[in-house]
């Protein structure tokens, strides 16, 4: 495989989404970029924290471009309960993070 084939395949490839079910709803969680995930580590004082920045970011209402919660939602988002609508949608995070698999890849190589 050429240089040219690696880069193209890498760096052309496209974010991944998943579609959360909320009761009688859905939200479209988009995979962040690296760039994404960078920007929350070196603005370690957000006031909302990285996982509420990235649902801010993340979730759409499918199909469309359109985020479902903006910055003023920071308060409301920390005032969820942290129940089954939250863990849907960060644990979709996680997911197309493959955040799980970092961690048990890392505990197997400690």
């Amino acid at each position: 495989m050429s240089r040219d084939s690696i880069r193209s395949k890498l760096l052309g490839s496209s974010p991944r989404s998943v579609l959360v079910d909320i009761d009688d709803i859905q939200i479209e969680v988009r995979q962040p970029t690296v760039g994404d995930l960078l920007k929350g580590i070196d603005n370690p004082d957000q006031k909302g924290g990285l996982m509420i920045q990235s649902v801010i970011d993340h979730c759409y209402v499918p199909g469309t471009n359109e985020r479902v919660f903006e910055p003023e939602d920071i308060e409301a988002l920390q005032a969820m309960p942290f129940g089954d609508s939250w863990l849907k949608i960060t644990k979709a995070l996680d997911g197309l993070m493959d955040y799980d698999r970092g961690v048990k890849e890392a505990a197997k190589n400690s």
